[in-house]
């Protein structure tokens, strides 16, 4: 069965999924050339309007039928099926929105998932940043959900002054990721409780604290020891019931700005790394994105030029879940894996039109007592701004040199000069990031450039509950309309 993105899909979407039945009937084999470069050539054949019978048939490998998360695609199949050319080895996501490769420092993605991906980092005070850069590699999304386009990650590591240099130990780097930057701020594990909610285990570097807690709660023991000892004692069926009911081993997800972590299970003899952690950038689907690296004995601050980024798929294909990937860590079925954060998932404030409006935002930064929902709120008023509307309903002179300036708690941002005549209107934007935290009025001022001295035109007193103010008042042989507001 094929579900499509769309009711009415497009004539290469609809020929690229045709493709995959008539593979997992038997009908057809690969071609020779992968089951997704195949689909993807008989695609190309019928949009170009000519036929792809020479395409089908018994040439190639038989395709077993299976659920499709990201497809590995080598440089031979991206020239044969002419698509995600990157010339290496890559990682294309399912909604083709992802694309790693097997270069450090290279990954590509929709431009979009990229901005409001940063926008979440930026809330949590990641000490990594992202935008979207030069037009990147294109072609068919392995979910059938269309022909997708991505650009370069373009990434700044704000702890080194050159970008390439990362903290080489993965449990530093990773928390670097979640920020807030340069704190090495310890983290607490992510799990869902038995109502499938969201919940967080006490703060610890130690994943195995969180592995133990998360037990605890689940009902298997009173004490760390007895709880880890009945995890360990249920039947693989158990097990796996368990782990998907708490969002653990092949079911953690972790959202932008939060990682996955993998605790080697001493208690089971468990051998190799004591642990391996990986900071999520981005998220796509079940497709997750790190920025992660690796310890090499340099030291536990040192850093290097050997991070990468890498995708992980979600549990219904699980070769590709970060839990079977580092299954090195302890051994197969010798370690646990798990998501962690070290401050408030911002989501709620942060994503489009159900993002927190802004004066919501200042109430509830200055009334919260949780540390880590503090620090998200305060990050996300970094990203807003006040407008400031200024209508000349009389200039001073014939052309008014016009600016906007806002002081709070001895900060203070002053906007460029606008030539504004009689009847000219113009929006001024104030970043908050100039002026947080707020903790009270806000005073914005017009003023009109003179030569010796600014004349002051227009004065708000911009206070809780920061609804929009106006003043008309006359001054100054001038007349401006002004009006200030909170961009949301």
């Amino acid at each position: 069965m094929t579900h499509f993105a769309s009711t009415s899909p497009e004539l290469p979407v609809a020929a690229h999924e045709a493709t995959h039945q008539l593979q997992h009937a038997g009908l057809t084999n690969d071609g020779g050339m992968g089951p997704e470069p195949h689909a993807h050539e008989v695609a190309h054949a019928v949009m170009a309007g000519g036929s792809a019978r020479h395409l089908l048939g018994s040439r190639g490998a038989p395709v077993a039928p299976s659920v499709r998360k990201y497809t590995d695609f080598s440089p031979d199949q991206q020239t044969a099926a002419s698509q995600w050319k990157v010339g290496s080895n890559a990682k294309v996501g399912d909604e083709g929105r992802t694309v790693t490769t097997q270069n450090k420092h290279e990954a590509y993605a929709d431009p979009t998932l990229i901005t409001e991906a940063n926008a979440i980092l930026k809330a949590k005070g990641s000490g990594v940043n992202i935008a979207p850069g030069f037009l990147g590699p294109s072609g068919y999304a392995p979910d059938g959900s269309g022909f997708k386009t991505t650009a370069r990650v373009i990434y700044k590591i704000l702890s080194d002054q050159d970008d390439e240099k990362f903290y080489a130990d993965c449990g530093v780097s990773a928390r670097e990721v979640m920020g807030p930057s340069e704190t090495d701020s310890s983290p607490r594990g992510i799990y869902k409780d038995a109502a499938g909610n969201r919940q967080e285990t006490a703060k610890s570097t130690n994943p195995a604290d969180f592995r133990d807690e998360i037990f605890m709660k689940g009902g298997l023991g009173a004490d760390p020891g007895s709880a880890h000892a009945a995890y360990n004692a249920l039947s693989g069926v158990d097990k796996d019931a368990f782990d998907k009911k708490y969002g653990i081993n092949q079911y953690a997800a972790p959202g932008v700005g939060e990682a996955f972590t993998r605790r080697r299970d001493d208690m089971l003899g468990g051998s190799g790394f004591n642990f391996h952690w990986g900071g999520v950038i981005m998220v796509a689907g079940g497709d997750r994105v790190t920025f992660e690296n690796y310890t090499k004995g340099k030291g536990y601050k040192a850093k290097d030029e050997d991070w990468y980024f890498s995708t992980y798929g979600p549990p219904t294909k699980p070769a590709q879940t970060w839990h079977e990937h580092w299954r090195s860590v302890g051994g197969t079925g010798k370690g646990t894996t798990l998501a962690a954060a070290t401050t408030a998932d911002p989501s709620p404030f942060t994503k489009g039109a159900a993002a927190m409006p802004t004066a919501d935002l200042i109430k509830k930064s200055k009334t919260t007592a949780n540390e880590g929902e503090k620090m998200a709120l305060e990050s996300e008023l970094h990203n807003r701004w006040i407008k400031v509307t200024v209508f000349v309903q009389e200039a001073q002179e014939t052309t008014d040199e016009v600016y906007a300036k806002a002081q709070h708690a001895g900060r203070a941002y002053e906007t460029g000069e606008m030539d504004m005549k009689s009847g000219n209107k113009n929006t001024f934007w104030i970043p908050l990031d100039k002026l947080v935290p707020i903790n009270g009025e806000i005073l914005v001022k017009v003023y009109e450039s003179d030569v010796f001295s600014d004349d002051l035109i227009s004065i708000v007193g911009f206070n809780d509950p920061y609804a929009p103010q106006s003043d008309f008042r006359p001054w100054d042989d001038a007349e401006y309309h002004t009006t200030v507001e909170l961009d949301r």
